[in-house]
């Protein structure tokens, strides 16, 4: 939030919104209902405030049909040298230096390798044991180096 673009447009939204909010207490009070407006704030304060909840649930959901879709076009394989992956025309090979972070989420798991992102779904494990499997491998991995988070979704 250090990027001057940022605050500005953090800073306009929120005079848009305490604008709107002025003009609908003012609205109110013409129209009688003056004493109401505190609810209608609260509850415009609640809506506004899950619109970025939204967006990110709608995001992942995107991102995993989306993926899913590709089918089993792709497999990725994770051992003590690195990860693996290998689709019908091509294969290549990832030493866990260059793995900078692993964030685990309800729906899968982000690599960050290198300057890319890599998103392999929960449901494309074996089994939930393979999965754990996994995550206790880049605990050990990049545990020293980088970061394993879990994200509250």
């Amino acid at each position: 939030m250090r990027n001057p673009v940022v605050i500005a447009v953090v800073a306009v939204t929120v005079l848009l919104i305490a604008g709107l909010v002025a003009a609908f207490v003012v609205l109110l009070f013409k129209l009688g209902m003056g004493v109401y407006w505190p609810i209608f704030v609260i509850i415009g304060i609640g809506g506004i405030s899950l619109i970025p909840w939204r967006f990110r649930v709608g995001f992942q959901r995107w991102i995993q049909k989306r993926l899913d879709a590709r089918g089993g076009d792709q497999t990725v394989t994770f051992s003590q040298a690195g990860i693996d992956t290998k689709t019908a025309h091509t294969t290549a090979h990832c030493d866990w230096s260059v793995v900078k972070a692993a964030r685990t989420m309800q729906t899968g798991l982000i690599l960050r390798i290198g300057a890319t992102y890599m998103y392999i779904s929960r449901s494309n494990f074996a089994s939930e044991g393979d999965y754990a499997r996994v995550l206790g491998l880049l605990r050990e991995q990049i545990g020293a180096q980088a970061s394993v988070s879990e994200a509250a979704v």
